[in-house]
């Protein structure tokens, strides 16, 4: 099944929502990478930044996601946003690559299994 909603539509319901509703929480719990208590909002600075920037108009895949982990990357901020922001470039690259236009529900599950792999293995290997 192919996803058939725009990238339009996904950015106008603003993906930062839950994040924004919910940040404090992951404040509270924050004892990685250092306890300082500003994982969420880290999170949510990095996310919310991140889809103010991209074109208003962007309505192809590949050009939505090659803006949005550039922003990302741009304006990640903090620990919690540099790793939100690789497991992000981790996950979509290969959309871009590829030029994908659309993406069914298994390439979506398979580019997050794959962001958390990427990240999780990049990760450990700085120690």
């Amino acid at each position: 099944m192919e996803c058939q909603t725009s990238v339009v539509k996904i950015n106008s319901k603003k993906l930062d929502g839950n994040i924004s509703k919910y940040y404090h929480i992951a404040n509270r719990i924050n004892v990685f990478p250092v306890p300082d208590k500003d994982t969420g909002t880290n999170v949510y600075h990095t996310i919310n930044k991140s889809l103010e920037k991209i074109p208003h108009n962007e309505i192809f895949l590949p050009a939505y996601c090659s803006s949005l982990l550039e922003n990302m990357e741009y304006f990640s901020l903090g620990n919690s946003g540099k790793i939100f922001s690789l497991f992000f470039t981790n996950s979509f690259k290969s959309w871009i690559k590829d030029n994908k236009i659309f993406v069914d529900v298994n390439e979506l599950e398979n580019a997050l299994v794959n962001g958390i792999k990427n990240t999780w293995n990049y990760l450990d290997s700085i120690g």
